[in-house]
């Protein structure tokens, strides 16, 4: 426990700023688990981007686009296994399908819950 850097350390060392490393650490649940990734395109001006879409984005073989967000179908914003995660083409189709709206097939770039268990037993 000794190498482990204070919130001021961190953001001086990392040039992230405090407010924005204390909601890392402090409310992952909330916002996910970011990872520095400073060749994305999408990643954020602190050269970060959310696991969630990594793991999607692996999935899918592409970048997702900015305006393709990612639901986590257990709310729990730091599980991101990719049975866990759903992404669509549109903010109001997640709404829609967050609400039990309507939505259709094609809004779903990615469905987690076809999924098949890796570790065997799963659907063939």
């Amino acid at each position: 426990m000794d190498n482990l850097m204070t919130i001021d350390e961190l953001s001086e060392y990392s040039h992230i700023p405090k407010l924005t490393i204390y909601d890392w650490t402090h409310k992952k649940e909330k916002t996910g688990i970011p990872f520095y990734k400073p060749d994305h395109p999408f990643r954020n001006s602190h050269n970060y981007i959310f696991e969630h879409r990594l793991v999607i984005e692996k999935q899918i073989d592409r970048y997702l686009q900015a305006g393709e967000p990612v639901h986590h179908i257990n709310k729990i914003r730091n599980d991101n296994r990719p049975e866990n995660l759903m992404a669509f083409i549109s903010d109001s189709a997640h709404q829609r399908f967050e609400k039990g709206g309507k939505y259709s097939q094609i809004e779903i770039i990615f469905d987690g819950r076809k999924q098949t268990n890796k570790m065997g037993g799963g659907k063939k």
